[in-house]
C-alpha cells in the first residue's frame, strides 16, 4: 500500500528508491489519500508502512513503529511562500527551521 500519487505526489518513486537500497521491490497493490487511511490500513493488517517520526503523533491505535537503522530514508524539506516579500516573522521562521532541520540531519 502507499500514498496516492495524485495527494503525495513523488510518494511512489520515493517508495520504490527506498526499498531499491534496501534490495527488493515492494508490491504495492493500492493507494491511500491519507495518512490516516494508511494507518487504518496498517492496523488491519493489510499493509506496512514507511512513515516519518512525526507521524507517530497522529492518532494510531494498533500500530507500532520500528525506527530504521542507518539506511534509513532521507528527504529534503521546503517551505514554500508566497511570490511577495516575507514579512519579519515569515523571515524568522524560516531561519528558526533551517537551524532545526541542519540539528536534525547533516547540514
Amino acid at each position: 500500500m502507499s500514498l496516492s500519487e495524485v495527494a503525495f505526489p513523488g510518494r511512489r518513486e520515493f517508495l520504490r528508491g527506498a526499498c531499491a537500497v534496501a534490495g527488493f521491490e515492494p508490491r504495492i497493490v493500492q493507494e491511500v489519500d491519507s495518512v490516516a487511511l494508511l494507518f487504518a490500513a496498517v492496523t488491519a493488517g493489510d499493509a506496512v508502512a514507511i512513515a516519518p517520526r512525526h507521524s507517530q503523533k497522529l492518532p494510531h491505535q494498533g500500530c507500532v513503529f520500528v525506527p530504521l537503522g542507518a539506511s534509513a530514508p532521507v528527504v529534503q524539506l521546503f517551505l514554500a511562500t508566497g511570490k511577495e516579500a516575507p514579512s519579519t516573522e515569515l523571515q524568522a521562521l524560516g531561519e528558526v527551521l533551517v537551524a532545526r532541520s541542519k540539528s536534525l540531519g547533516d547540514g
